[in-house]
């Protein structure tokens, strides 16, 4: 596994493990150390927090602290941490041919809809099993940035969480995401983009152990589909009608 996956992936499990603070320090490591994750700059990023004296270190600090505080909009943030603390010179990355079939990402959550109403399904009337074999068919269908930027990692996952407003006891959600991760030609990192099936259920769905589980595909789609058809958590899903579908892709 090449080091940018395995941050990502690295990256991915803290969100999972902390909800609340693991999204926010991987925005922060990628701040410090420009995205790259080789043993190079991992050294200089532990030389400059060891350092009260750098320069460096007391931006980041200040930033925390801002944030602690609220302080500080994300739009700000985002503006303030563009550039990485540790500068690097990056070599552009290879441009390759499009694939003519690729779907522009802005128009991924249409033509998942369209995927969906292609197969009878609606969000209006939500099926279970229906829009699992759709999002599967979707996730393997490829994604193309726009112009000046390209999609440097594609994967999906499925959780099992409270509905949204309500609590454990009160219902659940099942959410199917497609999160793509985006970076300049030169290999910056830019942004992180997630479209997102959430389909909700009552408490007649719940058991012990449905809540919070959560499952990334990694490099492979089929396995990861076999996997979570294997869980209590989604033979569960299929045997109950869900409340409400939605759709949703943004930036996080």
């Amino acid at each position: 596994m090449d080091p940018w996956r395995a941050h990502a992936l690295a990256w991915q499990r803290e969100t999972a493990a902390d909800r609340d603070h693991g999204h926010t320090a991987s925005l922060l490591l990628h701040w410090l150390t420009g995205g790259w994750s080789d043993l190079e700059t991992l050294d200089q990023a532990r030389t400059v927090l060891d350092d009260p004296s750098d320069p460096r270190r007391k931006r980041l600090v200040k930033v925390i602290h801002e944030l602690a505080i609220g302080t500080i909009t994300w739009e700000a943030y985002a503006r303030r941490t563009k550039k990485a603390l540790i500068p690097r010179a990056r070599a552009p990355l290879p441009v390759t041919e499009t694939d003519a079939t690729a779907i522009p990402l802005r128009s991924a959550r249409r033509v998942f809809r369209d995927e969906l109403a292609a197969s009878g399904l609606s969000l209006s009337a939500p099926d279970t099993v229906g829009m699992w074999e759709v999002f599967q068919r979707f996730a393997h269908m490829p994604v193309a940035a726009p112009r000046g930027y390209v999609i440097r990692n594609d994967m999906c996952l499925t959780e099992w969480t409270a509905s949204p407003d309500t609590t454990a006891e009160e219902g659940f959600a099942w959410s199917l995401v497609r999160q793509f991760s985006i970076s300049d030609l030169q290999g910056n990192y830019e942004r992180m983009e997630q479209l997102q099936l959430l389909l909700t259920y009552g408490p007649e769905a719940i058991a012990t152990g449905t809540h919070h589980a959560s499952f990334w595909s990694e490099d492979d789609l089929d396995n990861w589909a076999r996997k979570v058809e294997r869980t209590e958590a989604f033979a569960l899903t299929t045997k109950a009608s869900p409340r409400s579908a939605t759709i949703t892709h943004e930036r996080v």
